[in-house]
């Protein structure tokens, strides 16, 4: 008993100087941002269920870019992450494409995935290429 009690206080101390793993905020985790072919169709409108417990938050469903369609997402409960707020995903008209932010809580990093990269410098390298052709080199 005394030597479990020891162990456990050796454990607080550790955490105490460390920084509690509970106390700290969560991972961030990284979501990356795709371009979608086509606009993302029209929300779906979806009926609330009641909260399953004390801090939960309705999150609204939406549409999520999934290899190359779009993939409905249904509105559900998300417990409260500390320090954190829901964020809608977003679809954003670039060229002719939709640059989609997936739906995440604020204090996640976003990243650029693969594909908009590509396709983003892809873009960059055709407008040079326009505005070097317009003056006449």
């Amino acid at each position: 008993m005394i030597k479990t009690l020891f162990s456990s206080l050796a454990v607080v101390g550790c955490l105490a100087m460390t920084g509690s793993p509970a106390l700290a905020d969560p991972p961030r985790a990284t979501f990356e941002i795709h371009i979608g072919t086509s606009r993302p169709p029209v929300v779906r409108r979806e009926v609330r269920t009641v909260a399953p417990a004390p801090g939960y938050v309705w999150v609204d469903g939406w549409w999520d870019w999934q290899g190359d369609q779009w993939v409905w997402i249904e509105g559900h409960w998300e417990q409260t992450a500390p320090h954190a707020r829901w964020v809608r995903a977003a679809y954003v008209p670039e060229y002719g494409r939709y640059r989609y932010v997936p739906a995440h809580w604020s204090n996640v990093t976003i990243v650029e995935g693969a594909d908009y990269r590509s396709w983003k410098e892809q873009r960059k390298h055709e407008r040079e290429q326009r505005k070097h052709h317009r003056h006449g080199h």
